[in-house]
């Protein structure tokens, strides 16, 4: 399904950020995308108004200024 597929692509985009460096190696992936996701498809689904770069923004910048530490068990 759709989701599944946007998962595993966000999952991947966050797995080489911590292989670069740019996220910590202990970063919680399931955890940092439940946060990135959740207002996205809150805002979506509920029709809490549009998605934009006014939303996008902070909160990308509210997630990777503060990543989660513990990394899923389910990598």
């Amino acid at each position: 399904d759709v989701q599944t597929t946007r998962r595993l692509e966000s999952r991947i985009i966050v797995d080489r950020a911590i292989d670069r460096g740019e996220l910590p190696s202990d970063t919680d992936v399931d955890l940092f995308l439940d946060v990135l996701h959740g207002p996205l498809w809150m805002r979506f689904l509920v029709g809490g108004g549009p998605v934009h770069r006014r939303l996008i923004e902070p909160l990308i910048a509210m997630v990777v200024s503060d990543p989660p530490r513990r990394r899923s068990a389910t990598r």
